[in-house]
């Protein structure tokens, strides 16, 4: 599918069906961490997170995750940006940022990232070196 593309797909989970709206869209180039932040830089991941408040889950629309405040490394690589909602890692839903470091400390060399930015949710590849 080409940028700006739209489409409908029927996504098989869990025991049943359900259609999800589909855009594709493109990154640009902009850099979005640079490695002047320590703290973030001594993760895997290269994340420093925090929970969502009552006010940021009703918002975002979400009963789970965890708000990225910081970023660097891996997680810049990829794509991750402050202000990311982290909803999912490798398919888990995140309730914690304890939840979040255990699955990154146990995950192998990639992870799949499962972001709400803005009014979209994106599935972001991470490689963890």
């Amino acid at each position: 599918m080409m940028p700006g593309t739209e489409a409908r797909l029927d996504v098989w989970r869990k025991g049943g069906t359900r259609q999800i709206e589909v855009k594709v869209g493109q990154f640009s180039d902009e850099k979005v961490a640079s490695n002047d932040q320590p703290e973030a830089a001594k993760g895997r991941l290269g994340v420093v997170v925090r929970p969502l408040n009552a006010e940021e889950k009703r918002r975002a629309e979400v009963d789970n995750g965890v708000v990225v405040e910081n970023v660097a490394g891996a997680a810049a690589k990829a794509g991750i940006k402050t202000g990311d909602i982290v909803l999912s890692v490798n398919g888990e839903t995140i309730t914690s940022t304890e939840q979040l470091r255990n699955i990154v400390t146990k995950a192998e060399k990639r992870i799949a990232v499962l972001v709400d930015r803005g009014n979209s949710r994106i599935f972001i590849p991470v490689d963890l070196g």
